[in-house]
C-alpha cells in the first residue's frame, strides 16, 4: 500500500505493472468479483468483465477503468486474494478459473 501526496494523501495500492489506483476502486472492484464468484463454476473460464457483471461493466464506462478493474482483478489472483488462478487462453483478454 502507498500514500500519494497528489491525491490528498489516499491509500493507493500499486498493481502488478506499477499502475497506482484508489484503495476504494479496488475494494469496489472486489466487492463486485466476490458477488460474481458465487454464481461461477469451477470448470468455466470467466473474463473480469463476466465476473463484475455488465451492470458494474457499463458504469465503468470508458476503457481506461474496464482495464484498471482488469489490473485489479490479475493482482487479486496474483496475490491469492480471490480463489482464481489465470487460465491458459491465448487472448489479450485475460480469462480466470475459479479454484
Amino acid at each position: 500500500m502507498k500514500k500519494s501526496k497528489q491525491n490528498n494523501e489516499v491509500d493507493q495500492i500499486q498493481l502488478l505493472d506499477n499502475h497506482l489506483v484508489s484503495k476504494s476502486f479496488f475494494n469496489s472492484i472486489m466487492k463486485m468479483v466476490q458477488l460474481g464468484l458465487t454464481e461461477s463454476k469451477a470448470d468455466k473460464a470467466y473474463t473480469c468483465r463476466m465476473l463484475c457483471g455488465e451492470d458494474i461493466w457499463e458504469v465503468l464506462g470508458s476503457s481506461y477503468y474496464r482495464r484498471l478493474a482488469g489490473r485489479c482483478l490479475a493482482y487479486m489472483a496474483v496475490n491469492k486474494m480471490l480463489p482464481l488462478k489465470f487460465a491458459a487462453k491465448r487472448s489479450p483478454t485475460k480469462w480466470y478459473l475459479v479454484n
